[in-house]
């Protein structure tokens, strides 16, 4: 598989920033030379780093605003006689109400309590006391511009409280006391990276040192900006750089200074800053970095030497998201939903967000007579398409307020005998002054599910919320496009989770996806027919779908859900990407987030926290979808909350960064082994350890030893990492099913057909669902609205939510585990080294590196180590992610020193076939596909065709229609044979297998072109015209079309009576296009020749052969 694109996704490890990579490489090449030049000789042993810190804080007077009346206000006559008393605003019309600034002195009185001059109001303090080499100073000249910065030196002559001396700053009172400075300064990561830390040092020297320390840096809640760097360094380009100045990078301590960065004030802006620091780290290839935050704390003591020692204690300005409050008393609708109250959402507008889930929630339509959506045109006479049909991909209002005339989504004025188009740009709540953002416009944000005909739920998307909640209920800059100071970020593509492609809701009263089911529509109906003491399990109806939440075929205006899973690259939705899924595309219900809304909101306040309310749901969705998530938050670059899923994504491990030398020399190698270089190593300090909470070191005495049925297997992902090691005292540890020689401990198998016997009622409670009419839930012309726009799981098992959270954490948790097994053995069988574990999240092992001074590198990065001073073992099963990343200027020097997390090292694809039931080998089952007429019961003129059509349907496969016919191209000449559908059901569905995303299209059978030709005397040799031949096309890309024709090619290799033509590459006499041609036969003819293509590409590794049993 092709290296993943990471940029700007939100997944685990991810490599280097390309800038970071190459430092590392230019750094380590440098140092592994035998031979240096003087420029590395001074570069290895001299570098030093330099430090800065600066402070907002301005001294100013205070202005406050003074209102007086012009004339003697008339109130006081008419109260006297309790008559005709004046409004105020009469008042103040008829007495001149005046408005006078005026200006508190406080700023003055601050500086002259320091012994300074007014002309220090305003930043000309915080100018004069940058600490920078000790206590540099900036100047301003008329037009605003700052010089480089003037370092103090020598000694004072007088005995002024500022001088430009560096001995005798503060005034000479006490002696020529040194200029006051940082001692020490470290920065930490904390909550993986969520925040970042602060502590420096400061020392003064003097009384009037500390006072003017005091005013501009002990300010709790100030802003602060410290910036370092290394002072000399080669750059990515291999130049030696001994004046970052002269390459362009500058300090920004200036703009800091000023607020200003050229012509644009940024002061209102700290995100424009925030971007500033990033430009200057790439610019300086990584040796240069910078921290903007605020005080935290601070304190200080008098030393008995003399001084006083300061220490600060910042916190990034994302802090701000552990106490950003939401849903404030704003907002309210005026809300008027028609139809039955008992089945629309119950209005809510004690806040801003619950009217918008209100009115986002309320299933919304037009009424018209025709309507044109997705290029088609539906009309009240179509048996498809009724008349007032739903839309949920827009936030329009009820239809009460429709007819009203001008909303949002809707014109103003509506014809009924004029089609229109529902516009995509009106997508607006005038009463919450929100329009849809552009992450949302066009996406679904709504549906409506009955389940067992009980209170109807209704779901909301998570990005339409997040959405909202960034446009309207954040804090935002007060000048330009009043950008929220923290972001979130709403990504639909690039805000991935794990996503096992098996796992649904097991809650829908809280949460729902649009998936499929973990089996298809045979199997479903295998498990509906599964007795239990001579009674059928099943008693509900057995017309399934494998799909949840999908719109009915001829039905595009249904009400559904946006795809949850995807196997499309999120930088490029063209390209494959290891299956995973949309985290934006969850779906929350109504009245649980109203639920949540009321136990988080603050009794005093009325508000609830943004962290709180988003990690909430995080929480709700990891349980609801089975337990393989563990959705968190963090904040990314100090200013944007993004939510990440700790648990890796199969298929996205293949990261390649240059490789940290820890020791030493290290000769770096070509392909054929040959040294071609030697690394050098920039690490000053390494080590390993485990950080083990009590729970967890409770697991691992228990089960990280396990292997096979064992209590607490690989319960810590540890079994595979001692694999082969037994302790010779306790070499076992069995559970009570195992106590006493009990021998009939259930397997793996067993535990899951047990657990599967139970959870099988919901797969099948959502496979029942259909679109349909809601039992009496509306009435007249609301009954027109809503017909056929509900989705319904009649026979869902209401009562067993908590039930099957459970049990389908379980299940997944077994079957994972299962398939885990399968791999190892194989992998062991092969003698391979690298061992999977069925642990998918986060081991306590820690590698700890500490470096000379490197920026750019971002939590949950991955972290590749030169693994010769590491057990064997440990990188072929563990992977680490760097979960904390710090930085400390010490004896003039710059280190950086990286936490990690282990994950474990997984295969690069789960394949569930096998231990769902589906044979080994790859091998597939027709049995049930043998059944399917008596099941189904086609009785039309073409029922193996009919058949086919309703596997190409539940596979999201199309088939070319004939023009002026109603049925396709499968058998506009007849219909095929049912041999041949019984393979095309396999062959499509292995295609599905094995490439979820390929777009099929039908394109023949025992169609009329075919036949035409026959009379024509061509083609009268064709399968086709027997109906045992199937043509179709591959849409969308050349290597998607070659992926499927390898998978042609491995049910040649593997099953006997299919034979097949690559007529992209190989046309037939009669062939008019391109396209695949296979058929229910011995290959022959033109597709004997396939055979040697099929064995050169198995040969060559490229392909396996698949059996088709029939």
């Amino acid at each position: 598989m092709a290296d993943n694109n990471f940029e700007g996704t939100n997944l685990l490890g991810g490599p280097f920033k390309p800038y970071v990579d190459k430092q590392v490489a230019q750094r380590q090449e440098r140092l592994g030379k035998i031979q240096k030049n003087n420029q590395e000789i001074v570069w290895q042993n001299a570098k030093s780093a330099y430090i800065a810190l600066a402070s907002s804080v301005n001294i100013e007077n205070t202005k406050y605003s003074i209102q007086t009346f012009a004339t003697p206000s008339p109130i006081a006559t008419k109260q006297a006689d309790n008559t005709n008393v004046p409004t105020e605003a009469e008042q103040n019309e008829a007495a001149g109400l005046q408005t006078t600034i005026k200006e508190y002195d406080d700023g003055t009185k601050r500086l002259q309590q320091l012994d300074l001059k007014e002309s220090f109001l305003g930043n000309e303090l915080a100018n004069n006391i940058v600490l920078f080499g000790g206590t540099a100073y900036f100047e301003v000249n008329s037009s605003g511009s700052y010089s480089n910065p003037y370092y103090r030196s020598g000694l004072s002559t007088t005995n002024s409280i500022l001088n430009n001396s560096a001995y005798g700053f503060g005034g000479t009172s006490f002696g020529m006391s040194a200029m006051p400075g940082i001692t020490s300064f470290n920065i930490k990561s904390r909550n993986m990276g969520s925040l970042r830390e602060a502590s420096v040092t400061i020392r003064a020297n003097n009384e009037k040192q500390f006072q003017l320390i005091d005013s501009l840096y002990c300010r709790i809640g100030y802003s602060m900006f410290i910036e370092w760097g290394n002072s000399i360094y080669f750059n990515n380009d291999g130049k030696y750089v001994s004046n970052p100045n002269a390459e362009g990078v500058t300090s920004l301590l200036p703009i800091f200074l000023s607020g200003k960065n050229g012509d644009k004030v940024i002061s209102d802006n700290p995100n424009q800053f925030l971007q500033l620091i990033e430009k200057r780290r790439e610019k300086s290839n990584g040796n240069y970095d910078a921290f903007f935050g605020k005080v935290k704390n601070f304190s200080w003591e008098f030393n008995k030497a003399g001084y006083y020692e300061i220490t600060l204690s910042l916190i990034s300005q994302g802090d701000i998201i552990e106490s950003l409050n939401i849903d404030g008393q704003y907002g309210g609708t005026s809300i008027n939903l028609s139809g039955s109250g008992a089945n629309q959402p119950q209005p809510n507008e004690t806040s801003a967000l619950t009217s918008f889930l209100t009115t986002a929630a309320s299933p919304s339509f037009t009424s018209v007579e025709s309507t044109s959506y997705n290029d088609q045109t539906y009309n009240v006479s179509s048996d498809n398409v009724n008349r007032n049909e739903v839309i949920f991909k827009k936030l329009l209002v009820p239809y009460t307020k429709i007819t009203e005339g001008g909303t949002f989504g809707v014109p103003s004025s509506l014809d009924p005998n004029v089609e229109i188009t529902i516009s995509e740009a009106n997508d607006t709540i005038p009463t919450l002054n929100y329009t849809r953002l552009s992450t949302s416009v066009g996406k679904i944000v709504s549906a409506t599910a009955t389940f067992a005909q009980e209170k109807p739920y209704f779901y909301i998307r998570l990005g339409d919320i997040l959405d909202f909640i960034k446009d309207r209920l954040l804090i935002y800059t007060s000048e330009g496009d009043n950008e929220p100071i923290l972001d979130i970020d709403t990504d639909t593509l690039k805000n991935v989770c794990y996503y096992s492609g098996i796992n649904v809701s097991a809650d829908p009263s809280k949460v729902m996806v649009n998936t499929s089911m973990p089996y298809n529509v045979s199997e479903l109906i295998a498990l509906a027919e599964e007795t239990t003491d001579g009674e059928q399990d099943w008693q509900g109806d057995q017309v399934f779908s494998e799909a949840i939440f999908k719109p009915t075929k001829g039905n595009r205006l249904k009400g559904q859900l946006e795809n949850f899973g995807s196997s499309f690259n999120p930088n490029n939705p063209k390209e494959e990407f290891p299956l995973h899924g949309k985290i934006m595309n969850i779906y929350f219900e109504y009245q649980y987030l109203l639920d949540t809304i009321k136990n988080l909101r603050n009794e005093q306040t009325g508000t609830i926290s943004l962290y709180d309310f988003v990690d909430e749901l995080c929480q709700t969705a990891n349980s609801c979808l089975g337990g393989v998530n563990k959705l968190t938050i963090r904040l990314e670059d100090d200013k944007i909350m993004r939510i990440y899923d700790q648990n890796p994504i199969y298929g996205t491990q293949n990261v390649k960064n240059s490789v940290i030398n820890l020791y030493g020399i290290n000769p770096t190698l070509n392909s054929s082994g040959s040294v071609v270089g030697r690394d050098g190593s920039f690490v000053t300090d390494f080590n390993i350890k485990t950080e083990l909470t009590n729970d967890f070191a409770t697991q691992v005495t228990i089960g990280a030893q396990a292997q096979s049925n064992n209590v607490g297997s690989d319960a810590t992902g540890l079994s595979s990492w001692n694999s082969g090691l037994k302790d010779r005292f306790f070499p076992e540890k069995v559970d009570s099913l195992r106590k006493n020689n009990n021998t009939t401990v259930p397997t793996t198998e067993e535990r899951i057909l047990k657990i599967r016997k139970q959870l099988k009622y919901l797969w099948l409670g959502y496979a029942q669902g259909r679109v349909g009419a809601r039992n009496n839930a509306f009435s007249g012309e609301d009954n027109k609205v809503f017909r056929n726009n509900v989705y319904l799981f009649e026979d869902f098992p209401t009562t067993r939510y908590s039930e099957f959270v459970k049990l389908q954490k379980d299940y997944l948790q077994e079957i994972i585990k299962l398939e885990n097994e399968n791999f190892n053995k194989t992998q062991i069988k092969e003698d391979k080294q690298t061992l999977g574990t069925n642990q998918i999240g986060m081991l306590p092992i820690n590698i700890s590196v500490t470096m000379e001074g490197l920026s750019g590198i971002r939590i949950y990065d991955k972290l590749e180590v030169d693994t010769r001073f590491l057990p064997k073992y440990y990188p072929q099963t563990l992977i680490w992610i760097i979960k904390g990343v710090s930085h400390e200027i010490q004896n003039n020097k710059w280190y950086t020193k990286l936490e990690t997390i282990a994950v474990p090292k997984l295969p690069t694809e789960q394949n569930f076939n096998e231990v769902l039931g589906r044979g080994s080998k790859e091998d597939i089952d027709l049995k049930a596909a043998q059944e399917r007429d008596t099941i189904t019961g086609f009785t039309g003129p073409t029922p193996n065709a009919d058949r086919l059509r309703v596997t190409l349907n539940d596979l999201g496969y199309i088939e070319k229609k004939k023009e002026g016919k109603t049925y396709g191209e499968l058998s506009t000449g007849g219909d095929i044979t049912e041999n041949v559908a019984i393979l095309a059901e396999q062959v499509f569905k292995q295609i599905k297998q094995k490439l979820p995303n390929a777009q099929i299209r039908i394109t023949g059978g025992n169609d009329q072109y075919h036949q035409e030709k026959a009379k024509e005397g061509k083609g009268k040799s064709s399968l086709h015209l027997s109906g045992n031949s199937i043509d179709f096309v591959v849409d969308g890309s050349r290597s998607k079309r070659i992926k499927v024709g390898r998978v042609l090619y491995s049910i040649l290799l593997g099953t006997d009576n299919f034979s097949f033509i690559n007529e992209y590459t190989r046309k037939t006499a009669n062939g008019t296009a391109d396209h695949y041609h296979f058929s229910y036969s011995k290959p022959r003819g033109t597709s004997a020749l396939e055979i040697p293509t099929a064995e050169f590409l198995q040969k060559k590794g490229f392909i396996k052969p698949v059996t088709l049993n029939f």
